[in-house]
């Protein structure tokens, strides 16, 4: 097993919730739209809120195992804006991306899933930052460096702690990215 692919509507179907209906998808779909930007009334909720518990659970279970998480199909492929919103939060949850149905839908998770410009260059300071913190205190002769001469401890980064976690979370990204460029690269 590679990775996980988890289809809301069939998790829906298992768990016994009720769809949201073509009516309540286009009457929260008109409202977004009619609602000013900014507005309480601009996010209404993703209609899978039944279903928080199961993905997460689905999404953590996956992750422990070093598996992909790919998010199910959005089924209104004229809704960009709702499509982008459950796409946002898919990445938000930790899944890796999203089934799509329709060319349309491929911009978008294109953009909302691949690390941005920002969040590659912070990654790079985070790793960065933590390779200087080693090298400073095994200069310093401090125990913070173990058996392994791996470091222990945290470094501090624009006034942000950083954990060994963080580090793991950055270079999974740079790996991430370097390997989805490559592809593109020998595509072309």
């Amino acid at each position: 097993i590679h990775g996980l692919i988890l289809g809301t509507n069939d998790l829906a179907k298992e768990l016994g919730l009720r769809p949201p209906t073509t009516t309540t998808a286009t009457t929260l779909s008109a409202e977004v739209a009619a609602a000013p930007v900014g507005s309480s009334n601009d996010t209404p909720p993703l209609l899978r809120e039944g279903l928080m518990t199961s993905l997460q659970t689905a999404i953590l279970a996956a992750k422990s195992h070093r598996k992909i998480v790919i998010d199910g199909v959005y089924n209104n492929f004229r809704d960009f804006r709702g499509f982008r919103r459950e796409c946002i939060q898919g990445k938000e949850w930790g899944m890796d991306g999203k089934t799509l149905i329709h060319p349309n839908q491929t911009s978008d998770a294109n953009e909302i899933y691949a690390p941005s410009a920002e969040e590659v260059e912070y990654a790079r300071r985070v790793v960065a930052c933590w390779e200087e913190e080693q090298r400073r205190r095994r200069r310093g002769g401090t125990d913070d460096v173990s058996a392994n001469n791996k470091f222990s401890g945290v470094a501090v980064l624009e006034g942000m702690m950083i954990e060994q976690l963080h580090v793991d979370s950055a270079r999974r990204l740079l790996t991430s990215n370097e390997e989805g460029c490559e592809k593109i690269t020998e595509e072309v």
